[in-house]
């Protein structure tokens, strides 16, 4: 089995699903490192919100973004 990337891969921090993956590991990252997140806000709070913005990724994920076209090299 050969592993490919898609051929804008070099494009990859204007894809809208990848800026929002990135939110929520920021997230996750923050709950585990302040613990006045985890006191001041609900567990299911939390986890509602996470799958609110994972569905968010799905979503960015199937829309079609024209600003990513292949540059040609010069």
């Amino acid at each position: 089995m050969k592993l490919e990337l898609v051929s804008n891969a070099s494009e990859w921090g204007k894809m809208y699903s990848v800026q929002v993956f990135l939110f929520i590991e920021v997230m996750g990252i923050w709950q585990v490192v302040s613990p006045l997140v985890s006191w001041a806000l609900p567990d299911w709070l939390l986890g509602v919100a996470t799958m609110l913005v994972a569905l968010a990724g799905i979503f960015a994920r199937l829309v079609k973004q024209f600003n990513l076209t292949p540059k040609e090299a010069s």
